[in-house]
């Protein structure tokens, strides 16, 4: 009886381990489509509507951890320093630096020449997208997989 459920808590912690694994890859394939999506906005804003940046920032919708990246950008943005931000876990540091110093760079030329900016940056974005939807689909569904089948034959093992 206890092997039976110390093998059911060893497949229920490796499945947790691989779950989590994954969680990393949708994180990131959601950041990345989010900030797709904030570029597409916040170029309609700027060519369409004119709107200031801190509304942009303000205004702009989305349920990933991007929100907490634009939040704390707005309530720095009238500061000539930038705000240093914290690092998110699923991002290397050149991703994490691309989007930093765009994020920084913002509204410091035209409408025109910000547009142009935004339409370069959204093809970078797109290439990441997409790059986080395949690791997601390969990487994201296997982890938690062989999360599950790792478990269960360290348990085939002790048993």
């Amino acid at each position: 009886m206890l092997k039976i459920f110390l093998c059911f808590l060893i497949v229920l912690g490796s499945g947790y381990i691989g779950f989590s694994v994954s969680l990393h890859y949708r994180k990131r394939e959601k950041f990345w489509s989010d900030f797709f999506d904030f570029l597409n906005y916040t170029k309609s804003q700027i060519s369409f509507f004119q709107n200031r940046l801190a509304n942009i920032f303000k205004d702009f919708n989305c349920d990933s951890e991007l929100k907490n990246v634009l939040i704390a950008k707005y309530k720095n943005f009238d500061s000539p320093n930038s705000c240093e931000l914290k690092k998110l876990s699923y991002l290397n540091d050149n991703e994490w630096n691309l989007i930093n110093d765009f994020l920084d760079s913002i509204g410091k030329t035209d409408s025109s020449t910000e547009c142009e900016r935004i339409e370069a940056m959204i093809v970078k974005i797109n290439e990441k997208r997409q790059f986080a939807k395949i690791e997601l689909s390969k990487k994201g569904s296997a982890s938690t997989k062989l999360g599950f089948a790792c478990g269960l034959a360290i348990s085939i093992i002790l048993i």
